[in-house]
């Protein structure tokens, strides 16, 4: 669309792509009048050739005196080198998202420039709200998933918790039987111990009537 109302013959649409793997790049996601079985996936290294560096740079670029050979425009009548280069960053809130790339076999008018540089800044307002939008979903993912691991902790951590008032009752209640079992010993049995010099360290009460 944006080809045919602007009146030029060729254009492309490159998005700043490897934001997580550190491989930053531009990638060619839409084109027109392109020879795409020559540039299925087109690809540039940022601040790499004119597109690079104006993405780098973050100015538009015009240019009337192409390079030969830099990009190629197909029609009918086969391939053919523009005579007229515009490239204009997506830049919104000093931040680039991408380029736009339109060529022609004539000049293009100073408001068709100014008219593409409004169009690349509501492209990048777009890709900006669709990136903090996924950054936001994918936030509340990781919160939530965050939160499910912390309730799953949390269930462990009381499961634990009553395993170990169950073992503390259980050993209350194996002390107090050994409490009871020493008290019917001292009670109904002679029971005295002795260290190995024979020193008397400790005499029941039956031990003590009986001598």
């Amino acid at each position: 669309n944006l080809v045919k109302y602007c009146g030029v013959v060729q254009g492309a649409l490159f998005i700043i792509n490897g934001e997580e793997d550190n491989d930053r790049h531009l990638e060619m996601t839409s084109c027109y009048a392109y020879d795409r079985h020559k540039f299925p996936d087109k690809r540039v290294d940022l601040g790499e050739g004119l597109l690079g560096a104006t993405v780098m740079e973050r100015e538009t670029t015009y240019m009337t005196d192409v390079p030969q050979n830099y990009v190629n425009i197909s029609s009918g009548l086969g391939h053919s080198t523009p005579n007229a280069l515009l490239m204009v960053p997506l830049q919104v809130n000093e931040e680039v998202y991408g380029a736009i790339e339109l060529a022609d076999f004539h000049g293009m008018e100073q408001y068709v420039i100014e008219f593409v540089e409004k169009v690349a800044a509501s492209v990048a307002s777009t890709i900006s709200n669709v990136k903090i939008n996924a950054q936001t979903s994918r936030l509340l993912e990781e919160s939530r998933q965050q939160a499910e691991e912390l309730a799953s902790k949390e269930e462990q951590m009381r499961q634990n918790m009553e395993e170990l008032k169950a073992t503390q009752e259980e050993a209350a209640r194996q002390s107090e039987r050994f409490v009871l079992f020493s008290n019917a010993v001292s009670h109904t049995m002679i029971h005295a111990e002795y260290d190995p010099n024979g020193k008397l360290l400790y005499a029941n009460t039956k031990f003590l009537e009986k001598l």
